[in-house]
This record gives structure tokens, sequence and C-alpha cells, in this order.
């Protein structure tokens, strides 16, 4: 499959469609956003869409053909080793969890902490290995992410602790 008619498809169109909301995460080309969907399928799923779409058959090609910085390479790795595990592992957590509610949240979190710490990743190894960063709409916008983040995290945690005080005094 060429990489024009990829993009024309389902998983080239996701990927590029994430873009905007992985390129402040290092990811900046639409082959390793599709490849970091893939990733929820399973997690060796990754390797092999970066594969396909990039058509190489060496790990080590990868960044000369994708440009990837080490800070960019690093930043990925980060986001797909915290981001959900595949789906039979959610599957496992809907066992276990029993609840919709709290699997959505699971999952929620866990991407919201992939993203957050491949941000951090790739913004202070950005100003660490180069002195500043390139652009100054992609600090904001994945600084805003992390601010509703840790909003969203710290409002859940002030409604549990409301609600656990009602429990105790009834």
């Amino acid at each position: 499959m060429s990489g024009s008619s990829f993009l024309l498809s389902t998983g080239g169109g996701g990927g590029a469609g994430m873009l905007t909301f992985l390129i402040p995460i290092g990811i900046s080309a639409w082959q390793m956003a599709a490849a970091a969907v893939t990733g929820f399928i399973a997690k060796e799923n990754v390797v092999g869409t970066l594969s396909v779409t990039y058509g190489f058959t060496n790990a080590g090609e990868l960044a000369s053909v994708s440009g990837l910085t080490s800070v960019a390479g690093l930043s990925y790795l980060v986001f797909n080793l915290f981001s959900p595990p595949c789906f039979a592992a959610i599957g496992a957590m809907n066992a276990e969890l029993k609840s919709k509610r709290w699997l959505f949240a699971g999952i929620a979190l866990q991407l919201a902490v992939g993203y957050v710490l491949s941000f951090f990743v790739m913004f202070f190894g950005t100003i660490f290995t180069k002195g500043s960063y390139q652009s100054s709409w992609m600090p904001i916008v994945g600084w805003s992410v992390v601010a509703a983040v840790v909003g969203v995290v710290t409002l859940l945690l002030i409604l549990a602790k409301r609600k656990g005080a009602k429990a105790a005094s009834k």
C-alpha cells in the first residue's frame, strides 16, 4: 500500500486527524500517530505499523526516514509505555472493575498520564538539548492539556473527599 493511499484510509486519516493533539509530544508524522492508535490493539503493532507505513525493515532506519530526534523518540516511547494497554488488558480491567464508568475513567487516566509524561519529556528534553523551544503554540497546547488533566484530577479528588466525609457523617 503506498503512502498516499494509506493516508486516505481510515488508519491514515485517523492518524492525521490526531496530529494537532500529538505534535506537542513530538509526534509530528501521521505514520507515528497511526502507529500509536494501533498500539491499543497490541503494543507490538506499533512497530509493525511503523514498518509498513515507512516501508523499512531495520529499526535503525526510522530516525533517518522520519527525521525523529532523540528527544522526540524518547517522548514517543514514554507515550506508548504509559498510554492504555491493549484491548485484552482493557477487557481484563472491565471484568475486574465491573463498571463501565471506572473502566473509562481508568483508560482516560492512563491516556492522560501518558500524554503528560510524554509532554514533560518533550518540553524539558528540547529545552535541555536545544536551549529553547522551536514553536510558540506547541507549549501552549501541551501545557493547556497538562493544566486540564491536573484540574480534572484535583476536582475528582475533592469530590471524592466530600462524598467520603458525607458518608462518614451519616
